[in-house]
């Protein structure tokens, strides 16, 4: 049975996800040829019917993994910002507390929007080259019935 650590897969992942890079097979097989060789032998089918089992469940340990990361961010931004509300309204200012505590809320909410609105406008500008998952605009391109000047 093929074991990879989790955090093999959770690097896998972010190159991936994050940096849109893709890691060489460690086997130096492509699936289609695994693929193909699982079909001739019936060893190799037990083989790779266990790699994709190996593969799901890392996968689930994965996303897992991910998703306790994302509950404890959303938890350590829940508690700062209940203890700037806590500072907010220790302050003497010329309003209800009520109205510190809005503010407070209202203010946090718009940094993170805007945190995120900047980040989409730079990734937007950014670009990026094509790709199998971001295909070039293009249409024209490799299409079988074109008709074209060489």
């Amino acid at each position: 049975m093929v074991f990879r650590s989790t955090w093999q897969d959770l690097r896998q992942w972010v190159r991936s996800c994050v940096l849109g890079g893709e890691e060489p097979p460690a086997s130096g097989l492509t699936d289609e040829e695994l693929k193909a060789q699982a079909i001739q032998d019936e060893g190799q089918t037990r083989n790779l019917i266990a790699i994709e089992k190996a593969r799901g469940a890392v996968k689930m340990k994965t996303m897992a993994l991910a998703g306790v990361f994302v509950l404890a961010v959303v938890l350590l931004i829940l508690a700062a910002m209940l203890a700037a509300i806590h500072m907010v309204r220790g302050l003497k200012l010329p309003w209800s507390p009520i109205r510190s505590i809005v503010l407070s809320v209202l203010g946090a909410s718009g940094a993170t929007g805007a945190v995120w609105g900047g980040k989409r406008l730079w990734n937007r500008r950014k670009g990026g080259t094509a790709t199998e998952a971001n295909p070039s605009e293009n249409r024209a391109e490799g299409e079988p019935d074109q008709v074209g000047t060489a």
